[in-house]
């Protein structure tokens, strides 16, 4: 089996769905127990193809990134590194620009076509929804349907895009991936697709599950972390529901605020006026902290040393930061509506992000009764003992040798 992927969602910083590819990556190229029977790895984005070293090379930590692109010599490789720091660093920026993700498409487009037409013998992973038109075997995976159910959370261009490229998609892929239950009985309703949907669930990286105490001593220096403090993970859109958190906050007694500082962690994204505005006071209160983006290596001691982690989004396809928190050993409060209660598995205490009301009590039941805050815990680091991403990366294998053969 030779497999085909598109990298693109590995351009730092990463998000989700970044993390989820580079994660499966990794089991495809470097675990044998995964690899076996895989004959060749290539990835693909708007620079230029990536062989199996290569991939090997940008995936590894700490190893020295040896360019060895089929396509370039060594100065081009430089430039296309350099190009792509640059880029990244734009990123926040060019996300402003009116029509600036069609532009990116269009190129993308242009790029692959080649690519894709060159190894059309190779099995074709999209792991971000839209795939590229390939005459080959093929698999893409669909995240959620927020822009269908949701539209109102996204920017008009977001939707357009992903309605167009998801047409594609479906006329493309031989098989579909899905990220949960949820989100495959969502895909089996919206569109009564033609192909198969498999389920292929993330999992948690294995530095999660147990921080050393030096590293949790650093990260607590790096940032000032408090002693105690609530700490949530989203990139800053509406769907993560940030207003109903900040007013749940807001609304708890003075003791428990000051005692249990709310940390905040993650890119902003978009549509961000009414969450900038309810944030305002409260980070000049100093009961809040935004901490914005924050490096990957430092998140599982963030993790670790909350004492509780609120996630009450309005709609997930999966809800990463439960199955994170989860892994970490901290206890959870989550919203009861789409994927959560899945990922949660009865181990969360479920709140409805709707009602600020039902969020507050949740969030003061849980850090007032440290006796059921110990349990979910507790059972909630059980829970993410059965989850691996060896797993995954066979299930995601497993659909694609149903295609190849």
């Amino acid at each position: 089996m030779k497999l085909l992927v598109n990298v693109s969602s590995l351009a730092p910083p990463l998000t989700g769905i970044g993390h989820s590819t580079k994660q499966l990556l990794i089991q495809l190229l470097m675990n044998p127990d995964v690899s076996v029977g895989i004959q060749d790895i290539k990835g693909f984005d708007v620079f230029g193809v990536y062989d199996r070293d290569e991939l090997i090379s940008w995936l590894e930590k700490g190893k020295k990134e040896e360019k060895a692109d089929n396509y370039s010599a060594d100065a081009n490789v430089k430039k296309i590194r350099l190009l792509r720091s640059v880029l990244s660093f734009l990123k926040p920026y060019i996300k402003k620009i009116p029509y600036a993700r069609a532009l990116k498409n269009v190129l993308m487009r242009r790029k692959s076509e080649h690519v894709l037409e060159r190894y059309n013998d190779y099995i074709y992973w999209e792991p971000n929804y839209v795939m590229q038109e390939f005459s080959g075997k093929s698999l893409a995976t669909i995240h959620d349907l927020s822009h269908v159910y949701y539209p109102e959370y996204h920017p008009r261009e977001r939707i357009e895009e992903l309605n167009s490229g998801l047409d594609i998609t479906l006329n493309h892929a031989d098989r579909l991936i899905a990220v949960s239950e949820f989100t495959r009985l969502q895909i089996l309703d919206c569109w009564q697709p033609s192909q198969p949907v498999d389920i292929v669930s993330p999992a948690v990286d294995e530095s999660f599950y147990n921080v050393d105490v030096q590293k949790q001593a650093e990260v607590k220096e790096k940032y000032s972390l408090p002693s105690d403090y609530i700490l949530s993970v989203a990139t800053m859109e509406p769907r993560k529901n940030f207003v109903g958190l900040l007013k749940a906050y807001a609304s708890l007694p003075d003791a428990i605020r000051k005692r249990f500082p709310l940390l905040l962690v993650g890119s902003r994204g978009w549509l961000t006026d009414e969450t900038e505005a309810v944030l305002a006071s409260l980070v000049k209160s100093g009961e809040v902290r935004y901490l914005g983006y924050i490096a990957q290596e430092d998140m599982p001691a963030l993790y670790q040393g909350a004492t509780l982690m609120p996630y009450v989004s309005f709609y997930e396809g999966y809800g990463m930061p439960i199955a994170e928190a989860m892994a970490a050993a901290t206890a959870v409060v989550a919203s009861d509506c789409s994927s959560m209660p899945e990922v949660a598995g009865g181990c969360a205490e479920l709140v409805d992000p709707t009602n600020i009301e039902s969020i507050r009590d949740g969030l003061h039941r849980m850090l007032t009764d440290d006796e059921l805050r110990q349990q979910k815990a507790e059972a909630g680091h059980r829970r993410a003992q059965e989850w691996s991403w060896e797993a995954s990366a066979k299930r995601l294998l497993a659909s694609m040798a149903a295609i190849s053969s």
